[in-house]
């Protein structure tokens, strides 16, 4: 099915190409947004300790299969004000919650969301002059 997609793809012009990677990026956000707010509800009804999940974030990563980050992302956002409000903010994608630099540790896991690993600070991901 892969190189079906892919072999269609040939066949667009750019104009098509760039019209349908649009709307799947609308789609993506579209269903990013309403799996926030079932998160958000999931986590309001303590379905995922009933499942046996230690926190919210376990549940997204070994039950879902969402990576460490998307996990994190995810359950900031749906523990955030936005969505109590709107899950969307004004450009059509998730609203962000407004913090300088993301905590260290992963929500409620106690555990880092890039698995141990330090974070980058911007003084070392800035090439130093020679």
């Amino acid at each position: 099915m892969q190189n079906d997609i892919l072999t269609s793809l040939t066949r667009l012009s750019d104009a098509e190409l760039v019209a349908r990677v649009k709307s799947l990026v609308a789609r993506e956000r579209d269903a990013t947004a309403h799996l926030v707010a079932h998160l958000a509800e999931l986590d309001t009804r303590d379905v995922h300790l009933r499942a046996g999940y230690e926190s919210l974030y376990v549940y997204c990563r070994d039950a879902l299969g969402l990576s460490e980050g998307e996990s994190y992302n995810r359950i900031e956002v749906a523990r955030g004000p936005a969505v109590s409000r709107h899950p969307r903010d004004a450009r059509g994608g998730i609203g962000q919650p407004d913090c300088g630099e993301a905590p260290r540790t992963a929500p409620d896991s106690g555990q880092s969301p890039r698995g141990g690993r330090a974070r980058r600070t911007r003084e070392r991901a800035t090439p130093r002059p020679r």
